[in-house]
């Protein structure tokens, strides 16, 4: 993890911090916890079945969204800067906490 913090405004545009208030904001991004990992090319960020603790937003690049089905691995999505992923499994929704879907970059 790197020391450089994204602004606030990439987080006022994710529905789930969307009524944050400026300084919760803030210390979102403070927490000694939270950082930016940068990932190679085709690399595995979180992989389908395994246990969530964590959510992740894209600053930069594309990640692609698979899905297990028929034998292969199926597209489901390609995120792209502000978008975010890995937060189903850290909520009430998904009570296993399991990862639904494996995301590379």
């Amino acid at each position: 993890m790197s020391e450089q913090k994204p602004d606030i405004a990439i987080l006022k545009n994710i529905p789930i911090f969307s009524s944050l208030s400026d300084s919760e904001l803030q210390n979102i991004l403070n927490a000694p916890d939270n950082g930016i990992i940068e990932f190679g090319m085709k690399e595995i960020i979180i992989k389908e079945s395994e246990i969530g603790d964590c959510m992740y937003i894209v600053l930069d690049g594309a990640v692609e969204v698979l899905m297990r089905g028929l034998g292969r691995d199926i597209s489901m999505a390609t995120l792209r800067p502000g978008d975010f992923f890995g937060e189903q499994a850290l909520t009430i929704i998904d009570e296993t906490g399991r990862r639904n879907a494996t995301v590379k970059s």
